[in-house]
Order: structure tokens, then C-alpha cells, then sequence
């Protein structure tokens, strides 16, 4: 699946969710943020750490009572992992998403304040894989290259299918909130498409963003 058929996908769902809005109370907004990501594997081929990334989307909202919401959400997603293994000094695999949550999100007013709530949410999660690549160095050397090339020869799927959750804090801000969120991003799917290789590899992405959500209409 080419980007551009990725991100017309992704515009199609959004504009979707606002159809489902009608006379609710809806609101958009967008977001970006920091993503610490790895890669679990059922068995370990080298050793792996977290992977330093970024996250960047819009978000659309359907309140159905004052204090929980349908939130759909569609973004960039900076995924993968770095590798150490004796046979190289350095190494990464990065696997970069556009990814689609749809989340239940319930709404905690705070007493005396109208313009700070705490919210948590959590929901299904499917990424359309943009591109995998793998790098490594050693002996002053850097090879670089998808992960399905021949240089690699690293199949994987085109989908991820994952559980998101987490939580943060609304601030009033103008006409609308900021919002500042920890998340949890944990792959289900298993990314090695070989058929026969008993090692899964599973997504694992903790994601810190900070956004504005403006309501734009309702009842």
C-alpha cells in the first residue's frame, strides 16, 4: 500500500467520523509529540533497545454524554527498535507508520475549575506501514537498506493491529483545551511475514504528545 493510498484512507475515516457527529457535540484537533519504541521478540536473535521517534496527527471526537467520547485519531508514527549484536558495533531497525486509533475516552471534571479535566481512553489500533528499513556499522562501515531487500532479507507485514491506551490532563486554553497525554501503544500483530520462522516480533511504543482540541459544533 503506496503513501498516497495510506492517506487518503486515513482522510476518508476522519471525515467518516464527522458524519457520525450530526447533532452531538464534536470536536477536531491536532497533535504531535516524542516516541520511545521497541521491538519484543519471542526470541531474542541480538540485543535490543528503545528507539527514539516522533508521533504527529489530527484527532476527531463525538461526545455522546458530557463526560465520554468516541475519539478516532490519525497519525505518523515513528516505530522500531536499535540492535547490538557482535557481528556489528551499531544498528536500527525503524519502522515508520500512518496509524488509525479509535478509541472510547471518558472525561474527569475537576471540582471548582470548568477549564482543567483529567481524561482516559483506550481502543483498537490499525498502522499502515510506510517504510522499514534496517542500518548497521561496524569496522567503520554502514550498511543501510529496506528490511525486505537482499542485502536483509527481513519480510514484513504490511498492517500492525494493536491495543492503545492512556491517559492526560485538559487545560483550557481560548475556545478550546490542550492536551497533554501519555500513551501506550501495544502491538498484538506480528510484524515477520516468513512463513515457517517461529520468532514473533511485536510492537511496543510509549508516546508523550501535547495538542489542541476545539470543539466545532453540538446540540
Amino acid at each position: 500500500m503506496n503513501k498516497t493510498t495510506v492517506a487518503a484512507l486515513t482522510l476518508a475515516t476522519l471525515v467518516a467520523g464527522a458524519d457520525l457527529a450530526q447533532a452531538q457535540s464534536f470536536s477536531v484537533g491536532a497533535f504531535g509529540g516524542w516516541n520511545r519504541s521497541t521491538i519484543s521478540f519471542s526470541e531474542e536473535p541480538f540485543d535490543v533497545s528503545p528507539r527514539n521517534g516522533f508521533n504527529v496527527g489530527a484527532m476527531a471526537a463525538v461526545n455522546f454524554t458530557p463526560n465520554w467520547a468516541v475519539e478516532l485519531a490519525g497519525m505518523y508514527t515513528a516505530k522500531g527498535a536499535k540492535v547490538e549484536d557482535p557481528a556489528f558495533d551499531d544498528g536500527a531497525v525503524e519502522v515508520d507508520y500512518i496509524e488509525v486509533p479509535l478509541l472510547l475516552r471518558a472525561t474527569i471534571p475537576t471540582q471548582g475549575d470548568s477549564r482543567l479535566s483529567f481524561h482516559l481512553y483506550a481502543g483498537p489500533a490499525i498502522g499502515f506501514q510506510l517504510s522499514c528499513n534496517i542500518w548497521v556499522e561496524g569496522s567503520g562501515q554502514r550498511v543501510e537498506d529496506k528490511c525486505d531487500s537482499e542485502t536483509f532479507e527481513a519480510k514484513t507485514k504490511s498492517t500492525d493491529f494493536s491495543l492503545f491506551f492512556g491517559g492526560g490532563v485538559g487545560i483550557g486554553a481560548g475556545p478550546g483545551d490542550i492536551q497533554l497525554d501519555i500513551a501506550y501503544d501495544l502491538g498484538l500483530s506480528n510484524l515477520i511475514d516468513e512463513a515457517g520462522d517461529p520468532t514473533e516480533a511485536k510492537n511496543r511504543t510509549l508516546m508523550l504528545t501535547a495538542g489542541y482540541l476545539l470543539p466545532v459544533g453540538g446540540s
